[in-house]
């Protein structure tokens, strides 16, 4: 499972923005998995490395 770290910009306040961690097999399902959350369109970068493993278990959504 790879970690993923999303910025995206609230629809209901366009000055507001929304940042995490997810956790999902690739892009696709991390962009599903937001999407649950109303969050859709969401910027989404993955980490990798030491920082992933580290951050995997801080994610906020899993």
């Amino acid at each position: 499972m790879a970690v993923f770290e999303y910025k995206v910009v609230l629809k209901s306040r366009e000055d507001a923005e929304e940042r995490g961690l997810v956790v999902a097999r690739d892009e696709t399902e991390a962009a599903r998995k937001l999407k649950t959350y109303d969050l859709g369109g969401a910027k989404l970068k993955r980490v990798t490395g030491i920082q992933g493993f580290i951050k995997k278990f801080r994610a906020n959504i899993k």
